[in-house]
């Protein structure tokens, strides 16, 4: 047995997609999978939103203040700054800059999903510090949520390639789990 488990972003957003697709299909019987359906959505988006801001140097995935020291680093007698992932908003909100994106990958225009993905957020947020309460979550607004979350996805892996990927592998598998998720996220709830 190996010391180390090893992963990295681009195989941690397949995983995460494949998984993601297990998780659905057995939400669809089991209530109790969708608190990991939509951590998985979640965490996808944000993968692929780091993927998509990556640009070879990582600055744009990092908090505004943690970027500007990481900029001014190689002149600063402190030495090399630890990194520190930007919130979920705003890596969404740097991805639908054009500029910030590797040439020939097109940023999403939908002010609409903005905020279909900020639901999704504050969904996992309620999950992640699930206080000593009761909750009703609607079923339309969740399937909003994975729909917009899906659709985000979909683009920047499938429509407008935006990432730099390492392995032909990995992008297969990526825009696969990708296609599946829509496919049967559509054969479940009668959506296209």
């Amino acid at each position: 047995m190996e010391y180390y488990i090893r992963t990295d972003t681009s195989n941690d957003l397949v995983s995460t997609l494949e998984l993601a697709l297990e998780f659905l299909v057995k939400a669809s019987t089991d209530d109790r999978y969708w608190k990991w359906v939509v951590y998985a959505f979640h965490s996808a988006v944000q993968s692929t939103a780091a993927l998509a801001l990556e640009g070879g140097n990582g600055f744009l995935v990092q908090k505004p203040d943690t970027m500007r020291r990481m900029l001014a680093a190689p002149a600063s007698p402190s030495g090399p700054v630890e990194p520190h992932m930007d919130n979920f908003g705003r890596l969404i909100n740097k991805t639908l800059t054009q500029a910030n994106l590797y040439p020939g990958a097109i940023a999403l225009q939908d002010s609409d999903l903005v905020r279909v993905l900020e639901s999704l957020d504050e969904l996992r947020d309620e999950f992640v510090h699930f206080n000593v309460k009761s909750w009703s979550i609607e079923r339309a607004h969740l399937f909003r949520c994975l729909i917009g979350a899906l659709e985000y996805i979909h683009h920047y892996i499938c429509v407008s390639p935006a990432f730099l990927w390492h392995e032909d592998a990995i992008q297969l598998r990526a825009r696969s789990a990708t296609l599946n998720l829509r496919d049967r996220l559509g054969q479940l709830y009668g959506i296209e």
